[in-house]
C-alpha cells in the first residue's frame, strides 16, 4: 500500500486529496499546524507541526518514509526550502501544487499558456497595497516556490509541480464559487 504524506490536508485541495487517496487504498498522513478544524476520517494519520519550526518538523518525520509527499501549502521559496531541507531524505518523490498565476506575471506571455511560457522576464510590480500587487506577488512567490522544488530534484527524488489555474470546491474557504455565482446572478 503506497504511503502518502500530504502537507495541509484540512481545507480545500488537501482535504479532498487525502480522502480520495485513502479511498483508493493508500496509507495517508497529513502534516499541518493543527490550527484548522479537521473533518478527515479517523484512518488518516495526523502530524501537527509547523514547517517553519525546523527542529520540531524534523523530529515529527524522523525514521519515517513516504512514497510521495504532496505539498498543497507551500506559497513561496521559504516554504518550499523548509520542505526540501526536512523531507528530501524521507520520501521517494515530491508533488508541489503551484498555480497558473506563475504565467500571469510574465512579460509578453499571453493565453493560452504553454509550459515554456514560464521562462522569461517578469512584469514590473504593480503599485503596492493594491489587488493587482497582491496577485502579482502571489504569482512571483509561487514561481520562487517552484524553482526551489525543481532545484532539489535529483535522480532518486523526482519533483513534479502542478500549475492549477484555480482550485475551488465546496470546501474553499475563500468562497470563490459563491463569489462567481453572485457575479453571474
Amino acid at each position: 500500500m503506497p504511503k502518502i504524506l500530504i502537507l495541509g490536508g484540512t481545507r480545500n485541495l488537501g482535504h479532498v486529496t487525502a480522502v480520495t487517496l485513502l479511498h483508493a487504498g493508500h496509507e495517508v498522513t497529513i502534516l499541518n499546524r493543527g490550527v484548522t478544524r479537521d473533518e478527515l476520517p479517523g484512518d488518516i494519520e495526523r502530524l501537527h507541526v509547523s514547517r517553519h519550526d525546523r527542529p520540531a518538523f524534523s523530529a515529527a518525520v524522523k525514521g519515517r518514509h513516504w512514497d510521495a509527499v504532496v505539498d498543497t501549502t507551500s506559497y513561496n521559496g521559504q516554504d518550499a526550502a523548509e520542505v526540501v531541507h526536512v523531507l528530501r531524505d524521507h520520501c521517494a518523490r515530491i508533488v508541489a501544487i503551484s498555480s497558473g498565476q506563475v504565467y500571469l506575471v510574465r512579460k509578453g506571455a499571453s493565453p493560452p499558456y504553454i509550459e515554456t511560457d514560464f521562462d522569461g522576464e517578469l512584469m514590473e510590480a504593480p503599485l503596492p497595497d493594491t489587488a493587482d500587487h497582491r496577485e502579482w506577488l502571489y504569482g512571483v512567490e509561487k514561481r520562487e516556490m517552484e524553482m526551489v522544488f525543481l532545484q532539489a530534484a535529483r535522480p532518486d527524488l523526482p519533483v513534479v509541480t502542478l500549475r492549477m489555474p484555480m482550485i475551488a470546491s465546496e470546501r474553499d474557504h475563500y468562497g470563490r464559487i459563491q463569489a462567481y455565482a453572485a457575479r453571474v446572478l
